[in-house]
C-alpha cells in the first residue's frame, strides 16, 4: 500500500473544511443581503478572503501527488462512482421529502451530473486525468530552470494579466474550468519534483507572508466594495471568488507549503486525519450538489447576520461541521455498499 503523506492529508481536511466555510458565508448568508453588524460584515469578509483558497489547496494537491502516481483507471471509476452515488442519493432525499422542488432539468442533471456539468470541479478532472499521462511526462522531462520559467510564465499569463475577470483571455472562468486545474497541477507537481524552495522551509516565514498576503486580500476587497469595482451581480469583489487572481494564488501556495510541512508523531490523531483525508472529497459532493446548494445552501443561514460575531463564528464553524462530518458519514455507508456489491477497490 502506497504511505500517505500526513502533510497532504492534512492539507485535503483543511481545504474541504474551508470550502463548507466559504459556501455558507458567500452564498448562504452575509454575501447575499447587506448584513446589518458591521463587526460581522468585517469578519465575513476576512473569512471569505481566506477561505476562498480552499479549491486551489485541493487542486495542488493533485499535482504534488498526481506526478509520480500511476495512472489508474480503476481508481478514476471509482471515483465516478462516489459522484453518482452522492448525485442519486441526494435526488432520492429531494424525491421523498421535497418532491416539489424538483423539475425536469434539476432531474436530469443529478441523474447524469457528468454530462449536465453538475459538479464543475469533477467535469475540470476528468479531463485533468485523461491529460494526465502526458503531462507528467512532459514535466518530468523539464530541468529545474526551465521548469521555473514554465511557472513564472503560467503565473503572468493566467493570474497577473487576467487581473480584470470581465477580460478573461484564456477562457479560465476565473477558475471554474479544467484548465485553471491543469495549471495548478503544474504548480503543485514543480514542489515535488523539487522539493519546498529553501526560503519557505521556516514555517515563520511562510505564517509571516500568509498574514501580509490575506491583509492585502482583505483591503483590496474593500477597497473595490467602496469604490464599486469589478463587482458581479451579487456585489461580490473578485477577490473574493475568482480563484485565479494572483494574490489568491499566492495565498493557496503559502498556506499549501505551510501545512505541507506539518508533522504528526501522535498515531491517533495521524490515524484520523488520514481517515478524514480519505473521505473529503465527499464534502464537496454533498454542499455543492445542485439541489443542496440550491434549496439548502443559499440564503438558508442568513442569521448569521444578526449574531454577535462571537456566536457567528461559533455557529459558522458548528455548522461546517455539521456538513462536512454528514458528508463523511454518507460516504462510510458509501464504501460499506460498494463493498458488498464490489465496487471499491483500494483507497487513493
Amino acid at each position: 500500500m502506497k504511505k500517505r503523506l500526513f502533510g497532504i492529508d492534512l492539507i485535503r481536511v483543511v481545504a474541504m473544511f474551508m470550502i463548507m466555510n466559504y459556501h455558507l458565508l458567500l452564498n448562504g448568508s452575509w454575501m447575499t443581503v447587506q448584513p446589518t453588524n458591521g463587526i460581522n460584515l468585517l469578519l465575513g469578509r476576512g473569512i471569505v478572503e481566506f477561505m476562498v483558497i480552499s479549491v486551489n489547496l485541493f487542486a495542488l494537491v493533485s499535482g504534488y501527488v498526481g506526478l509520480h502516481s500511476h495512472h489508474r483507471i480503476r481508481r478514476f471509476i471509482e471515483l465516478w462512482f462516489q459522484v453518482i452515488f452522492f448525485s442519486w442519493v441526494i435526488l432520492l432525499y429531494f424525491w421523498l421529502c421535497r418532491k416539489q422542488q424538483l423539475t425536469a432539468d434539476n432531474i436530469l442533471h443529478n441523474l447524469f451530473p457528468t454530462y449536465f456539468k453538475a459538479y464543475w470541479y469533477w467535469n475540470g478532472y476528468v479531463i485533468l486525468f485523461i491529460l494526465m499521462p502526458i503531462i507528467n511526462k512532459g514535466l518530468l522531462a523539464l530541468d529545474k530552470k526551465m521548469y521555473q520559467k514554465l511557472v513564472v510564465t503560467l503565473f503572468v499569463l493566467t493570474s497577473l494579466l487576467t487581473i480584470n475577470p470581465q477580460n478573461d483571455m484564456f477562457n479560465l472562468a476565473m477558475g471554474y474550468s479544467g484548465l485553471w486545474l491543469i495549471i495548478l497541477y503544474i504548480y503543485g507537481a514543480y514542489f515535488k519534483r523539487f522539493g519546498v524552495p529553501h526560503v519557505f522551509t521556516k514555517k515563520l516565514n511562510l505564517i509571516f507572508l500568509i498574514i501580509i498576503n490575506w491583509g492585502i486580500l482583505l483591503g483590496i476587497s474593500y477597497y473595490l466594495h467602496g469604490h464599486k469595482l469589478y463587482l458581479d451581480g451579487n456585489g461580490l469583489a473578485m477577490s473574493e471568488f475568482q480563484y485565479d487572481f494572483s494574490l489568491v494564488v499566492t495565498l493557496s501556495v503559502f498556506v499549501f507549503l505551510l501545512l505541507l510541512q506539518v508533522g504528526a508523531k501522535n498515531k491517533a490523531i495521524v490515524t484520523v486525519v488520514t481517515f478524514l483525508g480519505k473521505h473529503s472529497f465527499s464534502a464537496y459532493l454533498l454542499q455543492t450538489n445542485p439541489l443542496v446548494f440550491t434549496f439548502l445552501i443559499t440564503n438558508n443561514y442568513l442569521f448569521l447576520q444578526k449574531q454577535t460575531p462571537l456566536v457567528m463564528i461559533l455557529d459558522l464553524i458548528m455548522i461546517a461541521g455539521f456538513w462536512y462530518f454528514g458528508a463523511i458519514f454518507l460516504d462510510v455507508f458509501r464504501l460499506l455498499l460498494f463493498r458488498l456489491f464490489n465496487l471499491r477497490g483500494k483507497n487513493a
